[in-house]
């Protein structure tokens, strides 16, 4: 999963105390998004997002819309985010943003 991690090395005796001070970072990777065409501003739609490093716990993992709409996330894996819009702020969307955020 995405983030910044310390490295825990265990053996059969507990939890040996880490020397890497420095955290292993993991990006994610958006490498695209479906529909492609505008979504319906009524919100209803699935909106999937495919990509690398995103996790499995949808509770940890937020999108976003420009107009701060969430869209619901129903699923996920490490390549893929399928979520349900909502309705949108503005009928007059004519492009936006999308956030992901994985907590």
């Amino acid at each position: 999963m995405t983030g910044d991690w310390i490295a825990l090395i265990r053996s059969d005796l507990g939890v040996i105390p880490n020397v890497i001070a420095t955290p292993i970072n993991i990006p994610v990777q958006v490498t695209s998004l479906s529909p492609i065409v505008p979504i319906n501003y009524l919100g209803g739609e699935i909106l999937t997002i495919s990509g690398d490093n995103f996790g499995f716990d949808t509770s940890c993992i937020d999108v976003v819309f420009g107009d701060n709409t969430a869209c619901q996330v129903v699923s996920a894996s490490m390549t893929t985010i399928t979520c349900m819009t909502n309705r949108l702020a503005t009928s007059t969307l004519v492009s936006t943003s999308i956030s992901i955020i994985i907590n």
